[in-house]
């Protein structure tokens, strides 16, 4: 098992809101991301929720004020030990910030403080509020 498939783990298991798969399915944008999903409405008292689609690929929602932070798994995984990469959908700030697959650093982050993205998006709203 790779280190950033692992360390997603860690998150995923830890989540205890589902997202329904209708609703991911309906999220999905024709090339295998999930741009719906960012502007999907936070349910009441849940910070993340995870989700697996009908293709089997599981994937985290962090919820933000500005847009959710969406991670999953890019490709289906055949078992536990392909190494397939992770990314991710959000609004701008975050695309500005992290591009491309998550290594294990961002990875990490993501798994030991799930309101990372939440925390990263409020500071970015209070400079603005400061500097306006």
């Amino acid at each position: 098992m790779s280190k950033v498939l692992n360390s997603f783990l860690v998150a995923y298991e830890r989540i205890d809101h589902e997202i329904d798969s209708d609703l991911v399915k309906a999220s999905a944008n024709g090339t295998g991301y999930l741009d719906g999903l960012v502007t999907l409405d936070k349910p009441d008292d849940v910070d993340v929720s995870r989700f697996t689609d009908s293709h089997g690929r599981r994937g985290i929602v962090y919820y933000t004020p500005t847009g959710n932070v969406v991670v999953f798994e890019r490709y289906v995984r055949n078992s536990e030990s392909d190494v397939i990469p992770f990314v991710s959908n959000g609004p701008r700030w975050w695309k500005m910030l992290f591009t491309g697959a998550i290594d294990i650093d961002l990875m990490d982050t993501l798994s030991n403080n799930i309101n990372y993205p939440n925390n990263v998006a409020k500071a970015f709203i209070s400079d603005l509020n400061k500097y306006q």
